[in-house]
C-alpha cells in the first residue's frame, strides 16, 4: 500500500494493513527486489489494471471479466517476467489469499507454473485434513505431525503440519515427506497452543535444533520477499506523507523502490575487487551516494545563466546583440509587466486593512505594440520595460 489519504477515487481502503489507505499495489519480489509490480483501481468492474481472468477460473470468453481477479493478477505479473530458461520454469509462493486446488491446477497444466502456499478450508481442501484441523481446534494433534495427501488427480499435493497450530498448505512442486533440521524458538507459557508446542523443549532450551516439512521451511524463507521490500521501504520513507496531490505519493514511492534496488544490488556487489564500496546499512549507504552526486557536481565546470539582452564579451569574434525597438503589427502582453523580470510589483493587500484602499491599484498587466526585434517579446513604449528587460 502507497499511503496516500487525499481525493482520488483510486485509493484503496484495507483496515487490517499497517498502511491502510492508500494505492494499493499487486508485487513480485525476490530477495528483497520489487521486480513488476500492477496497479489496483477499487470497484465492482475494476481490480487489478490490465488483468483479464481466464475462463477456467470464471472469466468470460472476450472480456475475461467476472470471475477471480485476485488469483489472475499472479498470472498477469508472472507474464510479465523474463522467461526462464530452456527446460525449467518459475515456483512462486503465495499467501492463502490466492491458492486454490483449481487455480494451483490450472497454472501447472496451462501456464507451466509451479506454486505454493498456505490454503483457507474452503480452498478445495481433503475432507480427512479439514477434519484434522477442526479437531486440533482443542489442542490435541502433537507437535510436528504431518499430513501429505495428493488430490484426486495427484497433481496437486495438500499437506496439514502441525505448528502452533495446524497448518493447511497445497503445492503442485513439492510435498511434505522431506524433512529438514532447523533451528526452533520455544513458544511461551501464555500461547494457546503451548500444550503441545512446548513439548519438544522438556529440557528448558530457549532454542531447539527440530525437524520441519521442507515445504514448510521453503515457504518461511521466500515468502517474505514482498514485506521485506515494504520494511526496506519504510526504514528510511524520507518525505514526509503526503496528502495532497496523489501523483507525489506514486513519484515518490516509486523513487524509494529505485533507492532500494540499488542498495540491493551494491550490497551484492560488495565482494568484488572492482566494487570499492563499503557500508553498514541502508542509511550509510544513501550517505555515501549522497557525498558522491554531491563531489560530482564539483567537479563538473558550472556555466553560469545567461540573460535574453545581456550583451557577451567573452570572445571578440561573437558579434554584439543589438536590441532594436519595433512595432510588432499587432498587439500583446508585455512580458516584464507579466511578471518574466519586472521588479516593481504592487505590493500584496495587507490583512484586515482598509479595502477601498486597494481598488485604485494599477494593473499588473499591459498590452503594447511595440517591442524588441532581437528578443521578438513585447515591451511597454512609455515605461522602464525596455531598460529593465534588457539590463544586465
Amino acid at each position: 500500500m502507497v499511503r496516500y489519504e487525499g481525493r482520488a477515487r483510486e485509493t484503496t481502503t484495507v483496515p487490517n494493513k499497517p498502511t491502510p489507505t492508500g494505492f494499493k499495489v499487486w508485487g513480485v519480489a525476490q530477495m528483497g527486489f520489487l521486480i513488476c509490480w500492477n496497479w489496483h483501481i477499487p470497484g465492482d468492474k475494476n481490480g487489478p489494471v490490465g488483468v483479464r481472468t481466464p475462463r477456467e477460473l470464471g472469466g468470460t470468453k472476450k472480456e475475461g471479466k467476472g470471475g477471480n481477479k485476485t488469483q489472475a493478477v499472479v498470472l498477469a505479473l508472472i507474464d510479465r517476467l523474463p522467461p526462464p530458461p530452456t527446460g525449467s520454469g518459475y515456483h512462486c509462493f503465495l499467501d492463502n489469499l490466492f491458492v486454490s486446488q483449481k487455480f494451483l491446477l490450472y497454472a501447472r497444466e496451462k501456464r507451466g507454473v509451479g506454486l505454493t502456499g498456505t490454503c483457507r478450508n474452503n480452498a478445495g481442501v481433503i475432507q480427512e485434513l479439514l477434519t484434522l484441523k477442526k479437531k486440533d481446534k482443542k489442542d490435541i494433534i502433537p507437535w510436528g505431525e504431518t499430513y501429505s495427501r495428493p488430490s484426486t488427480d495427484e497433481k496437486v499435493c495438500q499437506i496439514g503440519w502441525k505448528d502452533q497450530a495446524f497448518v493447511l498448505m497445497m503445492s503442485t512442486v513439492m510435498s511434505g515427506d522431506t524433512k529438514v533440521l532447523r533451528r526452533r524458538k520455544r513458544p511461551k507459557e501464555t500461547s494457546s497452543k503451548a500444550k503441545t508446542s512446548r513439548v519438544p523443549f522438556k529440557g528448558g532450551e530457549a532454542e531447539k535444533d527440530l525437524w520441519i516439512p521442507e515445504v514448510a521451511d521453503f515457504y518461511n524463507h521466500f515468502m517474505g520477499a514482498v514485506d521485506e521490500v515494504d520494511h526496506l521501504t519504510a526504514m528510511n520513507a524520507g518525505l514526509r506523507h503526503v496528502e495532497r496531490g496523489g501523483h507525489q505519493a506514486l513519484e515518490h514511492w516509486l523513487f524509494l523502490i529505485v533507492l532500494v534496488n540499488i542498495y540491493l544490488l551494491s550490497l551484492r556487489s560488495k565482494g568484488l575487487k572492482d566494487r570499492p564500496i563499503n557500508f553498514r546499512s541502508q542509511q550509510d549507504f544513501r550517505r555515501q551516494l549522497i557525498r558522491a552526486l554531491v563531489d560530482l557536481s564539483k567537479a563538473s565546470p558550472i556555466v553560469p545563466k545567461r540573460r535574453i539582452g545581456k550583451i557577451s564579451q567573452e570572445s571578440e569574434d561573437r558579434p554584439a546583440i543589438l536590441h532594436e525597438r519595433i512595432q510588432m503589427g499587432r498587439r500583446g502582453d508585455c512580458v516584464n509587466c507579466r511578471g518574466l523580470r519586472g521588479l516593481d510589483r504592487p505590493k500584496k493587500r495587507v490583512a484586515l486593512a482598509e479595502i477601498a484602499a486597494n481598488h485604485k491599484r494599477e494593473s499588473v498587466r499591459h498590452t503594447s505594440s511595440s517591442g524588441c526585434k532581437h528578443c521578438d517579446v513585447f515591451l511597454c513604449k512609455n515605461n522602464s520595460c525596455w531598460a529593465e528587460f534588457h539590463r544586465e
